[in-house]
């Protein structure tokens, strides 16, 4: 078990119940951006996968979130 994972199991046992959101975080390793760009049809749960397709960001001089491609494909 790598050093992180091994974190990770400790933080979630310190949560008495963690919220899914942070589960998926710390079980996938994406960023705040791409969970909240995450929507039902990038989830294929019969094949158990998850597929990063957008990040949500944020515009730095009008404010106001949408919609990018991640960091890496």
């Amino acid at each position: 078990m790598s050093m992180l994972r091994s974190r990770a199991s400790q933080s979630l046992k310190v949560l008495r119940r963690p919220s899914r959101p942070l589960s998926l975080v710390l079980e996938t390793g994406l960023r705040a951006g791409e969970v909240a760009g995450l929507q039902w049809d990038d989830i294929d749960l019969e094949n158990k996968v998850l597929y990063v397709k957008r990040t949500m960001l944020q515009y730095a001089k009008k404010g106001g979130f949408h919609y990018g491609a991640p960091k890496t494909l």
